[in-house]
């Protein structure tokens, strides 16, 4: 399985997700969840 991601969109949205996600989850709460939000957006695609 290949994972592309798209960094020219990755933009301020995973940013935000990432640091909400850290203060509410902790570091890997925020990984999680910043992954979750960049492949909903389009970000990381899985081929």
């Amino acid at each position: 399985m290949a994972v592309s991601v798209n960094w020219g969109a990755m933009g301020i949205g995973a940013v935000i997700a990432f640091l909400v996600g850290w203060f509410i989850f902790g570091l890997l709460g925020a990984v999680i969840l910043a992954i979750i939000v960049m492949v909903l957006m389009g970000i990381i695609k899985f081929s």
